[in-house]
């Protein structure tokens, strides 16, 4: 051979290597992921970490295999054709085919997530307008709220929880504490109903036909029960931003996450949680005094009579007394109807 020829190429060059690699690397990526798939089918703990892992390595091998067929087709005129032509090829479409793919999945998922994210929200919106709409609708004038409509209250509570399997993970877990803290509201407010409805059936301050002393004794049981359940939804509500700060925490929120969310939320409900401790503590001062005047009717057994549906007392100073719980449960019947009304205006 003499000085002038060139040396002939090396039978297994960087670009022969690379063209290899080029159809390799999907057959490689395709196994990478079926293990990882097995994997996550087995009973070991987390295996969402192990797809993961596993997908980010596939689309990276695939992407080297990607460039390893451009390497290969672009060396074929100093290392000839063979064994680089097919590979090349067969290496740009199995690695660009995949990469296709992936990114139309990933649209299509982009895509499917918004739709998702807006019917969420829509239905959300739905089910807060129709808890809105219930209270308007059993709201008297007179009588205050005269009906719960816990079914719209569970659509709202429902719709919540839909909403945070759409919604990006800070959301979500708003979505996810409002949506046990409506649970809560609920559960107190189905017991506070219960016991107002025994309130009502006992007709706690009707004397007429109570000859028995024991039967004040029962509806003061009666009527404190139904204090407790009262106390119990006013709790639900003063310890609201307690109760919002801790499940924020449980579930990963970062400390400024969840006071910029405390912030808004003090801002934005302050006036419905001011007026639903309003609503309580009319409840409260109804009750006190209704039980005040039982312990009055108790002590002064005896020395009252009914008179036509009215309770009349031998002392004038003890039906003065009687008369001032009644017209301070008369009061605070009006307070609460009137913190009910600004409640309803408010949805």
């Amino acid at each position: 051979m003499s000085e002038f020829e060139s040396p002939e190429p090396p039978k297994h060059s960087f670009a022969h290597s690379a063209a290899l690699a080029a159809v390799t690397a999907p057959v490689l990526a395709i196994l990478l992921n079926a293990g990882a798939v097995a994997f996550s089918h087995s009973s070991i703990p987390n295996p969402s970490k192990a797809q993961i892992i596993a997908s980010m390595i596939g689309m990276g091998l695939i992407i080297i295999g990607l460039v390893c067929a451009m390497i290969a087709l672009c060396n074929m005129e100093r290392f000839g054709r063979k064994g680089l032509l097919v590979r090349g090829i067969v290496g740009v479409i199995l690695n660009g085919g995949i990469i296709t793919v992936f990114m139309m999945g990933v649209m299509h998922g982009f895509t499917q997530g918004v739709k998702a994210r807006q019917t969420a929200r829509r239905d959300l919106n739905t089910a807060i307008d129709d808890v809105g709409k219930s209270a308007r609708k059993y709201f008297d004038s007179e009588n205050g709220i005269t009906n719960v409509d816990y079914i719209a209250a569970e659509k709202f509570r429902r719709e919540l929880t839909n909403a945070a399997r759409h919604l990006d993970p800070e959301t979500a877990r708003v979505a996810k504490v409002s949506a046990a803290w409506i649970g809560q509201m609920e559960l107190a407010s189905r017991k506070l109903q219960a016991a107002l409805n025994d309130l009502q059936a006992a007709r706690v301050l009707d004397m007429t036909g109570v000859n028995d002393r024991q039967e004040l004794q029962r509806r003061k049981e009666i009527a404190n029960r139904y204090l407790g359940e009262s106390e119990n939804v006013r709790a639900v509500v003063t310890n609201s931003y307690t109760f919002y700060r801790a499940e924020l925490r449980k579930l990963g929120s970062s400390p400024e996450s969840i006071e910029k969310y405390m912030n808004g939320l003090e801002r934005s409900a302050a006036p419905q949680r001011r007026l639903l401790v309003e609503v309580r503590d009319a409840d409260a001062a109804m009750i006190k005094n209704m039980v005040a005047a039982l312990d009055l009717l108790d002590t002064k057994w005896g020395r009252w009579q009914v008179d036509g549906g009215k309770i009349l007392f031998e002392d004038s100073s003890a039906l003065s007394a009687f008369n001032s719980h009644i017209q301070q449960i008369t009061y605070a019947g009006k307070a609460q109807v009137e913190a009910q009304r600004k409640l309803v205006s408010l949805h």
